[in-house]
This record gives structure tokens, C-alpha cells and sequence, in this order.
């Protein structure tokens, strides 16, 4: 089986459920331990082997961009995918299919934070 290097990372909800902390954040931007929330996930697939990053964003896009301004995260690519019209997962992935190309890719939330086991 071949590895999965790189992930499509969902970042564009709305996180209307944690206003009004994302009145002016998007939630993947908020910070936990003073990093935004999104670093903890593209940690977590790092230690998996991923090492190239497809993020979709919506609300407030040059936030992202702003982090992200040299367009990687820790010497690893990271594109952003805008969204101007909201797509939800299957929309945003055909959206960005053009920068996953046809490589197997892992579909992560950018807004969660977790350790679960992720096997090869």
C-alpha cells in the first residue's frame, strides 16, 4: 500500500457553535496553548508521514493567508483553497482536487484537536 503524504485539510465551516470567539477568528485560527487550533492537526499528520498540506478556507481567507504566508508550515507545502460560496466536504474536495491531483490523500478536520492512532 502506498503511504499517504499529504492531506486536504477542512478549514471553512463557519464555527458558529464557538461564537463569539469566532467573530473574528475562523475557528482553525483560534489559539489553544497559544497556537491556532489548525497547527495541532497538521502536527498530528506530520508524525503520520503527511508532508504536504491542501487547506480550504471561507470566512476571513487573508487570515489564513496571513499565518500561512509563506505558503508552507514547518519547511512543508501548504496551498489554500478558497471557497467564496460554501461547498461542505464532498464540494470542497472536488474544489481542491486539482491540488491534491490523483496521489491518495488523508481528509482531515482543521478545527479539532485529537491524538487518535492514524495507521499507515
Amino acid at each position: 500500500m502506498n503511504k499517504i503524504s499529504q492531506a486536504f485539510v477542512l478549514s471553512a465551516g463557519l464555527g458558529t457553535r464557538l461564537q463569539p470567539l469566532t467573530d473574528d477568528l475562523p475557528k482553525p485560527l483560534i489559539p489553544i496553548f497559544q497556537k491556532p487550533l489548525v497547527t495541532f492537526a497538521l502536527d498530528h499528520l506530520l508524525g503520520v508521514g503527511v508532508d504536504k498540506f491542501v487547506i480550504n478556507t471561507h470566512r476571513l481567507p487573508e487570515l489564513f493567508q496571513s499565518f500561512f504566508n509563506r505558503s508552507d508550515y514547518g519547511g512543508h507545502p501548504v496551498t489554500l483553497v478558497h471557497e467564496p460560496e460554501l461547498l461542505e466536504t464532498g464540494g470542497g474536495i472536488k474544489n481542491a482536487e486539482r491540488c491534491l491531483g490523483s496521489d491518495p490523500f488523508i481528509t482531515y478536520s482543521g478545527d479539532i484537536l485529537t491524538d487518535v492512532n492514524l495507521p499507515p
